[in-house]
């Protein structure tokens, strides 16, 4: 397999009812995905979304989730020899240590499921990744606690959350190398970048819960700044959907995940 999740996969809309349980003396469905989970936190942030989507079967997997299982375990088998890159600072400013961020988010991307006795839910999927130098230093790819209502919304929630480990990261550096610089970060979305850049418009998202509105201090007192990136060059994209195998083996590289030699 050249890629670890099918683009068309919902985790959260399989054709349950038609589908057949997993006999008991036949499920090491939790053990395989535990396994795949430890080398998404790891050193394989490119499955994240995919182990992800998986887990969300644990308590009753069904047939089905058991062949996607072995997918990602076949993609993993395929890309065993890639790993974790390192390299020099890219940054002009000739900085050794150069941190940026991505986040995303997938509006909505998750069905009414048709398990019976699971809970019904639309929030949407939260993605980010951190890079110090090119390389993955921290990574997530998560359900959101609350169900958005717009697109915009969905970017503003998946940015605070980036930028909480953003900004710890931003501290720990401070302490190697003082003082601690803004925090670059990118998101796609411009009207969630909108929100953080002009105070005023927090009318328009009052409803948000107050947990995703410290982002807009901290870019109105210079800790971070968010800017514009397309799609198709954000990184986080990876951990919020299945992709095509052209986009996500060009994501894959963008992120630092390469063959080792």
């Amino acid at each position: 397999m050249s890629i670890p999740i099918s683009p068309d996969y919902k985790p959260d809309s399989d054709k349950a009812k038609t589908d057949k349980p997993m006999k008991p003396e036949n499920n090491n469905y939790a053990s395989l995905v535990g396994s795949l989970l430890y080398l998404a936190n790891c050193t394989r942030p490119d499955i994240s979304f995919a182990v992800g989507a998986l887990s969300r079967h644990l308590n009753s997997p069904q047939a089905s989730h058991m062949g996607k299982a072995k997918q990602l375990l076949r993609y993993v088998m395929n890309t065993a020899d890639y790993g974790l890159t390192f390299g020099p600072s890219t940054s002009m400013s000739g900085n050794s240590v150069e941190l940026v961020g991505y986040s995303d988010s997938d509006y909505g991307s998750n069905f009414l499921p048709l398990v019976p006795d699971q809970s019904i839910t639309r929030r949407s999927v939260t993605g980010f990744i951190f890079l110090i130098n090119g390389t993955p230093v921290a990574w997530q790819s998560r359900k959101q606690q609350t169900v958005s209502r717009s697109t915009d919304e969905a970017e503003y929630q998946a940015m605070a959350t980036a930028a909480s480990m953003g900004l710890w990261l931003r501290k720990l550096l401070a302490e190697i190398e003082a003082p601690a610089k803004k925090l670059q970060m990118f998101a796609d979305n411009q009207a969630a970048i909108e929100h953080v850049h002009s105070p005023g418009s927090i009318r328009k998202s009052k409803h948000v819960d107050i947990t995703h509105q410290f982002v807009l201090d901290r870019q109105t007192r210079g800790d971070l700044d968010f800017t514009y990136v397309p799609s198709a060059d954000n990184i986080a994209d990876i951990f919020t959907k299945g992709l095509v195998k052209e986009t996500f083996e060009k994501l894959r590289g963008m992120m630092g995940v390469h063959k080792i030699v």
